[in-house]
């Protein structure tokens, strides 16, 4: 490999580095919308459940909700990709750490 060719490949590690810590802080930052929402839902079964309300889910105006719940938020199809996806990008970045060390690069 000339060198050149090293200095391309670690300029490329190190911008999917800076993208990867981008996108983990913004799944992160959405894990924690996520878990508020769990945690509400919990809170509301364990004290009042039939006040569960979900978006465009029709109810008797006698129950009522701060805000409805988007069945999306709770769907765990959604949040095992989530989850696998967060997991993955961190993989990720130990790889590249370990590439950037071989290069030279600390």
């Amino acid at each position: 490999m000339t060198e050149e060719d090293k200095e391309k490949q670690i300029g490329r590690l190190i911008l999917e580095r800076a993208n990867n810590e981008k996108t983990i802080a913004s799944l992160t930052v959405e894990a924690s919308r996520l878990a508020k929402i769990y945690a509400d839902i919990g809170e509301k079964l364990s004290r009042e459940p039939q006040n569960l309300i979900f978006e465009r889910e029709s109810h008797d105006a006698r129950f009522e909700a701060a805000y409805p719940i988007k069945a999306s938020d709770i769907d765990g199809k959604r949040l095992l990709q989530f989850t696998n996806e967060i997991r993955d990008l961190m993989v990720r970045q130990s790889e590249i750490a370990q590439q950037l060390i071989s290069l030279g690069v600390n």
